[in-house]
């Protein structure tokens, strides 16, 4: 881990899987009590703690990954971050980016947006709002149970983020119809969520490193994923 490395080795980090100690719906109130220090996600999940959180990932039709990053480092949204989370006795810091999204795998296909109407589809953050006003039923479900929804019904479309990993998770074997770019994330930002408290205990040279870890680990995803979706694409036309 870069923390280990550049700390020169007083500060570690212990990773563990989603559902390996904690359902990963559940970080937001770990990090928050204490049970864990650290949660790595998104915070358009906690919509249900606190609606504004949404715009510290991504809304539909908002930001690319370049103008939010500029927005959180330039132009105050780190401030306003700070002042949110810390009313939940959090600190959180931007850890990774990706391009524009796809917009969804879809089992039927979609000619207009009454298409969409009595469809269930997997969708989160404020895009989950919008289509459910076009008339969808929209869920929530963990990465490792999308194609199992997919193929048992249990839902008819669903977006995760994009080629690189939707060609990994093997959507295009259980969904023919694919959309995008997708307006529901132009460059969603993935957290590095802390316990306010440790955060606060840290000497100042560490606290320095996790900001720094994380601001590199913000710029190398978004170049890893702009290349690898593309890379991807070409793939999935030609399968």
């Amino acid at each position: 881990m870069a923390f280990t490395v550049l700390s020169g080795g007083r500060l570690t980090i212990k990773v563990y899987d989603a559902n390996e100690i904690i359902p990963p719906f559940e970080i937001f109130d770990a990090v928050r009590s204490g049970n864990i220090e650290i949660g790595h996600c998104m915070a358009y999940y906690w919509l249900g703690k606190t609606p504004a959180a949404s715009f510290l990932a991504s809304v539909p039709g908002g930001l690319t990954a370049a103008e939010q990053n500029a927005w959180l480092k330039y132009g105050g949204g780190q401030e306003l971050w700070d002042e949110l989370y810390g009313e939940f006795g959090l600190k959180a810091l931007s850890a990774g980016t990706f391009a524009t999204q796809m917009g969804a795998w879809f089992k039927t296909e979609i000619n207009s947006l009454a298409d969409l109407r009595g469809k269930k589809v997997r969708m989160s953050g404020l895009t989950g709002e919008v289509y459910n006003r076009l008339g969808a039923t929209t869920v929530q479900i963990p990465a490792a149970e999308i194609v199992p929804a997919l193929q048992s019904g249990v839902v008819d479309a669903a977006e995760w983020v994009g080629g690189w990993n939707d060609l990994a998770f093997g959507f295009h074997q259980v969904a023919r119809f694919y959309y995008g770019p997708g307006p529901q994330e132009g460059g969603a930002t993935l957290e590095c969520m802390m316990n306010k408290a440790a955060w606060d205990g840290l000497l100042n040279d560490l606290t320095r490193i996790v900001e720094y870890a994380c601001q590199a680990t913000t710029i190398d995803m978004l170049s890893a994923y702009t290349y690898h979706d593309v890379v991807a694409m070409e793939r999935l036309e030609s399968d």
